[in-house]
């Protein structure tokens, strides 16, 4: 899932959580502290380069509870607590980013679930 992608999902699941709770975007801007621009653009999927302190303080003030893991497989575990240099590798690199991107995805879609 791309950042876009991710963008327009949270804007989605934000947008229909507040509604549930019956909220204005300018109730929710103040409840926040965000400027009302920045509420409609995150529920548009327009601010895709959002800090993610922002969306847990989002998160946390809708009560949407979140839970974050990354799974590391035992090969390179074992990598890891013999070589330390391979943390540091271009390969590792890329399989965390790629571990990251599954473990959003998998919050977006539970996000999903627990709003609905």
């Amino acid at each position: 899932m791309d950042s876009e992608s991710f963008a327009r999902e949270v804007g989605y699941l934000v947008r229909e959580r507040r509604k549930a709770l019956g909220i204005t975007q300018s109730v929710f801007a103040e409840m926040t502290g965000l400027s009302r621009r920045f509420v409609v653009s995150l529920e548009m999927g327009e601010t895709p380069g959002v800090r993610m302190s922002t969306l847990l303080h989002v998160f946390e003030v809708l009560g949407i509870s979140l839970t974050l893991s990354v799974e590391e497989d035992d090969v390179i575990a074992e990598e890891s607590k013999n070589d330390h240099a391979s943390l540091l590798s271009d390969k590792r690199a890329k399989d965390d980013k790629k571990r990251y991107e599954n473990a959003f995805e998998r919050l977006a879609g539970d996000l999903g679930r627990s709003i609905e």
